[in-house]
């Protein structure tokens, strides 16, 4: 699925369709800093965050953004460990 771009790091991948963060975001509004803080106060505490580089467009040439070093999407990327990441 493809959720547009982070609406704090526009290099790389959305990974949820209402607040677009990028997976490093969700992680740290969901279990860091902001773990306690009020849904409605996401878009304040986005505006805080720094915006990290992106990776590219994926390395199997399709149209979406890279969301690891590897330079894969997503789809592509769980495609790559369903096959015991072969190289």
């Amino acid at each position: 699925m493809d959720y547009g771009r982070c609406l704090i790091c526009p290099d790389r991948p959305a990974i949820s369709p209402t607040t677009r963060p990028y997976q490093q975001h969700q992680t740290r509004w969901q279990y860091g800093e902001a773990a306690d803080t009020d849904r409605d106060q996401f878009e304040q505490w986005a505006r805080t965050q720094h915006p990290l580089p992106g990776y590219g467009l994926c390395q199997a040439r399709c149209p979406f953004l890279a969301c690891t070093s590897l330079g894969l999407c997503l789809q592509h990327l769980n495609r790559y460990k369903i096959d015991n990441r072969p190289g």
